[in-house]
C-alpha cells in the first residue's frame, strides 16, 4: 500500500481516527480501515494524536437534539451553541449511539435554504432537494408528493409551462414516464399550459388506440 504521508501530517492534528479514516478514503479514492490507518500513523509516522475529547455537554446535546433536528439543523444548533470546534464532532458521536432521525422529523424539518439542502445538477438543470442523510429526491417531485401523495414508479412530475424552476403547483402535473417519452419525440413541449395539457390528452388518446390496435 501506497501511503500520502505528506498529507497526513498535514490533516491529522486534532482529528479522532474514526473521523480521519473517512477523510483519508476519501483522499486516495479507496476504503482504508480505521486500525490500518491508526497502525501506519503511530509506528510509521510516529504522530500523536491529540484529539481533544467532545465535552460531555457538546455530547449531551447532540444525543438529545439530534433526532428532533436532523443532519443540517444540528450542525448549526451545535455551531451558535458550542464552536466551530465542535462541529466535527457529530459525526462520531451519532455513529457511536447509532443515533437515528424519525422519517416525520426528516420531513417536518426540512431547511429549505438553497445553499443548505436544496442542489442543481448541471447536466440538465433540475434542481435536486436532500431528504435524508445521503440522499437526494427532485424537488418538483418532492412538493409534489407532499401535497398529493406517493406517484406510481411508472410515473414522472413534469412542469406544464416548460420551466423547471416554477415548482408552483399548478404548474406540476403527474403523467406516466412513456407519455412524457411521446411529448419529447414529437416536439409537443410548450411554454404555455393550456397546450401541454392539450398534448397530453393526445399522449392519452394514442396510448388508447395504440391499446387497440395490439
Amino acid at each position: 500500500m501506497i501511503w500520502d504521508d505528506e498529507w497526513i501530517k498535514i490533516n491529522w492534528p486534532g482529528r479522532c481516527t474514526l473521523e480521519f479514516a473517512e477523510l483519508y478514503s476519501n483522499h486516495v479514492g479507496y476504503n482504508i480501515k480505521k486500525d490500518t490507518l491508526r497502525k501506519h500513523i503511530a509506528r510509521s509516522l510516529k504522530l500523536k494524536n491529540n484529539f481533544r475529547e467532545i465535552s460531555k455537554d457538546v455530547e449531551n446535546y447532540i444525543i438529545e437534539n439530534y433526532s428532533k433536528l436532523g443532519w443540517v439543523k444540528i450542525n448549526k444548533a451545535v455551531r451558535d451553541k458550542f464552536g466551530d470546534e465542535s462541529i466535527k464532532h457529530i459525526r462520531n458521536i451519532i455513529r457511536k449511539y447509532g443515533l437515528r432521525v424519525p422519517k416525520d422529523i426528516v420531513y417536518k424539518n426540512l431547511d429549505l435554504d438553497p445553499s443548505g439542502t436544496l442542489s442543481i445538477q448541471e447536466s440538465t438543470g433540475y434542481v435536486y432537494i436532500k431528504i435524508d442523510h445521503g440522499k437526494w429526491c427532485l424537488y418538483h417531485k418532492y412538493l409534489y408528493e407532499e401535497k398529493y401523495g406517493k406517484i406510481p414508479d411508472d410515473y414522472c412530475i413534469i412542469f406544464l409551462d416548460n420551466n423547471n424552476r416554477n415548482f408552483d403547483l399548478s404548474n406540476l402535473y403527474a403523467i406516466p414516464k412513456k407519455y412524457q417519452r411521446y411529448l419529447n419525440s414529437n416536439h409537443m413541449r410548450s411554454d404555455n399550459p393550456d397546450i401541454t395539457k392539450t398534448a397530453i390528452l393526445w399522449c392519452e388518446l394514442k396510448d388508447v388506440l395504440d391499446k387497440k390496435g395490439e
